[in-house]
């Protein structure tokens, strides 16, 4: 990943681990939900 040392690569960097964050609670999420079923 290209990291550009201004206020825009700082706001992609930002953005791009707010997805990484959700995603991985997203996973946890759909994990828990699994187990409550089974």
């Amino acid at each position: 990943m290209f990291l550009l040392p201004s206020k825009v690569g700082s706001q992609h960097t930002r953005m791009y681990m707010a997805m990484y964050h959700s995603y991985q609670w997203n996973k946890m999420i759909q994990r828990l939900i699994l187990h409550i079923q089974l």
